[in-house]
């Protein structure tokens, strides 16, 4: 029996460092990914501090991803349904296949919101379902798509930003898809 019992314990040793350095890699995948999606967006995030940071920790065998900064729901999530659409030769089309898609003809997000995160153009005023609002801005930062506020006698007020919101970046989503295919495709380096 003492085989017996040492080969089950070698097996359950090999089985925990497997399933450690799965959650490491798979954690620092998404990590990794998460990071680069934001800050690929910068320019297309509305506010006045676009930035988003990310960081891993790994405790008790369970890896956290977290996203921090002012705007960062907007990003992931988006704001104004405007950014929906965008017009092609033929009409309007999906501007993101990223988080939607068509469903019995009608634009579909597929990309899961969590609970309390409310569906573009609803949050707050609901400025959103509007074609262009107007931020507040401390900084007078415009991202692409925006532009200070024009007064009606032509002079620039910066204390406001003429904006349609931000598209759904899904940038959180699509790291931790990239890193569950990786995985699945045997593409992870794991160690």
């Amino acid at each position: 029996m003492d085989d017996v019992d040492r080969i089950i314990n070698q097996l359950k040793q090999q089985h925990k460092k497997l399933s450690d350095s799965v959650l490491e890699a798979v954690s620092k995948e998404i990590e990794r990914n998460a990071k680069r999606n934001f800050r690929q967006e910068i320019e297309n995030i509305s506010g006045d501090n676009p930035y988003v940071d990310v960081t891993r920790t790994i405790s008790n065998g369970e890896a956290t991803i977290e996203c921090g900064g002012e705007q960062v729901l907007f990003a992931e999530f988006g704001a104004g349904t405007n950014n929906l659409y965008y017009m092609n030769g033929l009409g309007l089309d999906m501007l993101s296949t990223r988080s939607f898609q068509y469903i019995d003809g009608e634009p579909t997000e597929i990309a899961p919101r969590p609970e309390g995160i409310v569906p573009l153009g609803e949050y707050g005023k609901k400025h959103g379902r509007d074609d262009f609002w107007f931020r507040p801005t401390y900084n007078q930062r415009t991202g692409s798509k925006e532009a200070l506020k024009i007064k009606r006698n032509g002079d620039i007020d910066t204390r406001y930003v003429w904006t349609k919101g931000t598209r759904p970046i899904r940038a959180l989503w699509r790291a931790r898809n990239v890193a569950i295919k990786k995985l699945i495709e045997g593409r992870l380096d794991i160690k």
